[in-house]
Protein backbone atom coordinates (compact mmCIF):
# COMPACT_ATOMS: atom_id res chain seq x y z
CA UNK A 1 0.00 0.00 0.00
CA UNK A 2 1.22 3.64 -1.15
CA UNK A 3 -0.19 6.53 0.11
CA UNK A 4 0.96 9.61 -2.19
CA UNK A 5 0.89 13.17 -2.27
CA UNK A 6 -2.98 13.47 -3.49
CA UNK A 7 -3.81 11.47 -0.23
CA UNK A 8 -4.96 9.06 -2.55
CA UNK A 9 -4.15 4.86 -1.21
CA UNK A 10 -3.02 3.17 -3.90
CA UNK A 11 -3.29 -1.04 -3.44
CA UNK A 12 -1.37 -3.56 -4.38
CA UNK A 13 -4.39 -4.14 -6.72
CA UNK A 14 -3.43 -2.19 -10.21
CA UNK A 15 -5.94 0.22 -11.02
CA UNK A 16 -8.06 0.26 -8.05
CA UNK A 17 -7.65 3.69 -5.64
CA UNK A 18 -9.02 4.16 -2.14
CA UNK A 19 -9.95 7.56 -0.95
CA UNK A 20 -9.73 7.93 2.63
CA UNK A 21 -12.39 7.81 5.04
CA UNK A 22 -14.74 10.99 5.69
CA UNK A 23 -16.86 11.78 8.62
CA UNK A 24 -20.03 12.77 7.98
CA UNK A 25 -21.79 14.87 9.81
CA UNK A 26 -25.20 13.20 11.11
CA UNK A 27 -27.18 15.46 12.87
CA UNK A 28 -29.97 13.38 14.67
CA UNK A 29 -27.27 11.42 15.57
CA UNK A 30 -25.14 14.56 17.39
CA UNK A 31 -29.02 15.32 18.93
CA UNK A 32 -29.50 12.27 20.13
CA UNK A 33 -26.04 12.27 21.65
CA UNK A 34 -26.87 15.50 23.95
CA UNK A 35 -30.32 14.13 24.74
CA UNK A 36 -28.58 10.82 26.48
CA UNK A 37 -26.25 13.34 28.27
CA UNK A 38 -28.93 15.26 29.40
CA UNK A 39 -30.73 12.45 30.75
CA UNK A 40 -27.48 10.98 32.23
CA UNK A 41 -27.38 14.13 34.11
CA UNK A 42 -30.93 14.24 34.70
CA UNK A 43 -30.93 10.54 36.76
CA UNK A 44 -27.84 11.50 38.90
CA UNK A 45 -29.78 14.50 39.77
CA UNK A 46 -32.78 12.30 40.45
CA UNK A 47 -30.78 9.53 42.53
CA UNK A 48 -29.66 12.40 44.38
CA UNK A 49 -32.42 13.48 45.22
CA UNK A 50 -34.15 9.96 45.86
CA UNK A 51 -31.45 9.20 48.26
CA UNK A 52 -31.61 12.59 49.67
CA UNK A 53 -35.46 12.02 50.21
CA UNK A 54 -34.59 8.59 52.05
CA UNK A 55 -32.21 10.18 54.21
CA UNK A 56 -34.42 12.79 55.37
CA UNK A 57 -37.26 10.56 56.26
CA UNK A 58 -35.35 7.92 58.14
CA UNK A 59 -34.18 10.60 60.29
CA UNK A 60 -37.40 12.00 61.17
CA UNK A 61 -38.29 8.03 62.00
CA UNK A 62 -40.44 7.36 58.95
CA UNK A 63 -41.03 3.45 59.18
CA UNK A 64 -39.22 1.76 56.38
CA UNK A 65 -42.25 0.15 54.82
CA UNK A 66 -44.04 3.21 54.54
CA UNK A 67 -40.69 4.52 52.54
CA UNK A 68 -41.49 2.16 49.65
Amino acid sequence: MVVTQSQFVQTATPGVIAQPCVFAFNPEYERAKERLELNRKALARVKAEAADLERRASFEGVPREWRR
